[in-house]
């Protein structure tokens, strides 16, 4: 079975869309940077796309809906020579 991984890797990619309602913590607007905390204490920031265009209109405090894409991928495989060294 190695050899057939080491030829072709097992590999899977997966995008979800995420959808939050969170406080705003803190807003950069020169950076359009906004600090939200969700609803179980995580606290994240995030660059806001040029397309939002009442950015000023926000203030710490408020409830926001936010989206976002959440991404992963892996792949199987024999190690390479060079990973097998790093062990």
């Amino acid at each position: 079975m190695l050899s057939t991984l080491a030829q072709k890797p097992l590999s899977a990619e997966r995008t979800i869309l995420v959808s939050v309602t969170a406080k705003v913590e803190a807003i950069d607007q020169a950076k359009r940077e906004v600090t939200l905390k969700g609803p179980l204490g995580n606290v994240v920031t995030f660059v806001v796309d040029e397309r939002v265009k009442r950015l000023n209109e926000v203030k710490v405090g408020d409830e926001v809906t936010a989206d976002y894409y959440v991404s992963l991928a892996g792949e199987l495989r024999a190690p390479t020579k060079e990973e097998k060294k790093r062990r």
